[in-house]
């Protein structure tokens, strides 16, 4: 209770603008909220900057009871940050010390930790354990650029920056066409309920396809599962060892250029009210219809993205400078690669299932035209 006390008084005194941690959302500060109503701690009210005459009731989910108690401070979860901004098998601290820092984290025995409270020296080597792991915490985040990375997300989005900070990916593009559909004077759609039953993203090998399928969502049930349309081509790969010279061709953010090249929006596409299928798609709009809200805002971002990538080849550029415009270009290409997702997420409020099996579809036809003109035209063997 006294160490409780301390922490709260500690952290009043401090009063930091960002708490760095691992896995402090869903774990540590978690721990911390249920000892400090189990020993009933009277300084709770310190850990926040709003001052609260009573602990907020436990039946609401534990995150938002967090964010309560710690208003007016960001919290930095290089867990869930690393989830999206690093290309990883696991996300564990030490994993991601040894990939992105080059350090190793030193494996502690959780089930023996009662026995390093034994003698002197074992005590201090967990304290000193301890303290390494928000050591490597907070490189960790200077390391990937959490925070200026996050900060520029939300400028761009418009959306609230704990809540990027969160991994609300899907929220972000909400947010950022909830702006572009106001200052054109439209109307936009309530969020639906659709239950239990989510539709999962099926990625169509660029653009983002399926970057929203791992985000939370209350009453979500697995998202391995079927894909409710059909995604990109996927071809049997042959199997075997190539030992001369391999051509790999990629296309340059394939979603988001399919939607700027064939105008697909809401407001261009006419959408029947029945549900169409993979045989049935609706029609491309013609080529006379002016420029929708999407491949507008997304042909924007991609020439922002082009102008901040010439500055940074200008000659007189600090590295200070250098490491800004890195972080502003990879924000415009976050948010566009992953406008995409939001058409075929169930739980987005601008969710659009035959805008995004239409996407999908002209992906497969390029693809295989791609494939077609490889094995005939270049006689190039397709592996």
């Amino acid at each position: 209770r006294i160490l409780l006390g301390k922490i709260c008084k500690m952290l009043n005194v401090l009063d930091p603008d960002i708490l760095i941690g691992h896995n402090i959302l869903n774990f540590d500060l978690d721990i911390l909220l249920n000892r400090i109503k189990e020993c009933k701690c009277e300084d709770w009210a310190r850990l926040g900057r709003i001052k609260f005459s009573q602990l907020p009731k436990s039946s609401i989910s534990s995150e938002f009871v967090i964010k309560q108690l710690f208003n007016g401070r960001l919290i930095c979860d290089t867990y869930l940050a690393s989830k999206e901004l690093v290309k990883s098998k696991l996300y564990s601290l030490e994993s991601l010390a040894h990939s992105e820092l080059n350090l190793t984290r030193p494996v502690l025995d959780d089930e023996r930790i009662v026995e390093y409270y034994q003698n002197i020296d074992s005590l201090c080597y967990l304290i000193n354990h301890n303290e390494n792991d928000s050591l490597l915490s907070a490189k960790l985040a200077f390391q990937i650029g959490i925070v200026p990375l996050s900060k520029q997300l939300t400028i761009l989005a418009g959306n609230l920056w704990w809540r990027t900070l969160n991994g609300a990916r899907s929220e972000r593009n909400e947010y950022l066409l909830l702006h572009e559909f106001h200052n054109a004077k439209y109307i936009v759609p309530d969020k639906r309920n659709p239950g239990k039953h989510v539709a999962v993203l099926a990625d169509g090998g660029g653009g983002g396809g399926g970057e929203l399928e791992n985000e939370s969502v209350p009453g979500a049930t697995s998202s391995k599962r079927k894909a409710a349309y059909a995604g990109g081509l996927v071809l049997e790969p042959k199997k075997g060892l190539y030992d001369k010279i391999i051509l790999l061709l990629d296309f340059n953010s394939l979603y988001p250029s399919i939607i700027q090249e064939y105008n697909i929006c809401f407001t261009t596409v006419q959408r029947a009210l029945h549900d169409f299928s993979d045989d049935n798609l609706p029609n491309l709009p013609d080529k006379s219809i002016p420029i929708g809200i999407l491949p507008k805002l997304l042909a924007n971002l991609v020439a922002r993205r082009r102008q901040v990538k010439s500055l940074m080849k200008e000659n007189g550029i600090t590295e200070s400078q250098l490491h800004e415009l890195e972080i502003r270009q990879k924000a415009l290409k976050l948010t566009a690669n992953s406008m995409y997702g939001c058409l075929g997420f169930v739980y987005s409020r601008f969710y659009a299932k035959e805008l995004a099996m239409l996407i999908t579809a002209k992906g497969r036809e390029i693809l295989q035209n791609t494939v077609e003109i490889a094995q005939q035209q270049c006689h190039l063997d397709v592996i």
